[in-house]
């Protein structure tokens, strides 16, 4: 919050139902892992045993968490903890690569999500969320997928019959940005898809930028481009 000056769910409670009184049913809050841990208090103890990350888990669904997905440290705590704070969670959870011990998703957890975002005029925009954790916190009941293999195959598998071709990947230090995104700067603007006409007319100079607002007008004159 703030530019990353200020934090607190309290704040982003806060952030999230002002973001969501100017954009009703479609704002929502996704959280990309390390929900259970670490945090000092998780060690807190209450009847002789640790919290591990109930305060979180609690605090969390008090801000209106839509969807999570796995951080490796959320198995910093035990097994027993890990599936009390999942069951304890009002999120929707997802997960491309983690799995038990015995190669299932866990209770409550699918491998990914897809929902559909209506405009004011009725435009419509699918939305798949898919994540991958890394597997450097082994533990004897958490089995990894391989991340890269799983991320590459649930792409092709949310958007049938389309190729996407990304040749800005090559750039050194590339950070990848889905369509739709938010760019962190002081007056945000949108990572959104063009038209051919609007990608020669960027060629020869034109300068294309798009604010939250323009980009949902613009899915409800033209459609999800990105979805053609």
């Amino acid at each position: 919050v703030a530019s990353g000056t200020q934090g607190g769910v309290a704040r982003l409670a806060t952030l999230k139902r002002q973001l969501a009184r100017q954009n009703p049913k479609r704002t929502f809050l996704v959280l990309a892992g390390d929900a259970f841990s670490p945090s000092a208090l998780g060690a807190t103890e209450i009847d002789h045993e640790r919290i591990d990350g109930a305060q979180m888990v609690a605090a969390l669904n008090a801000a209106g968490v839509d969807y999570a997905t796995f951080g490796n440290h959320e198995f910093d705590v035990s097994e027993k903890h890990f599936h009390q704070r999942l069951e304890e969670s009002r999120a929707v959870w997802f997960s491309g690569n983690v799995r038990d011990k015995d190669g299932k998703l866990f209770s409550k957890v699918s491998d990914s999500v897809v929902f559909i975002v209506r405009g004011a005029k009725g435009g419509r925009v699918r939305i798949g969320l898919i994540g991958a954790t890394l597997p450097v916190n082994q533990k004897p009941w958490v089995k990894y997928l391989d991340s890269v293999a799983t991320i590459s195959e649930q792409a092709k598998e949310l958007r049938p019959g389309k190729i996407l071709i990304d040749w800005s990947q090559n750039v050194r230090a590339k950070t990848t940005v889905c369509v739709y995104s938010l760019r962190a700067r002081p007056e945000p603007t949108v990572s959104t898809p063009l038209t051919w006409v609007e990608v020669e007319a960027c060629a020869g100079g034109a300068e294309l930028r798009f604010t939250a607002p323009e980009a949902l007008e613009r899915v409800d004159r033209l459609g999800d481009l990105f979805a053609w």
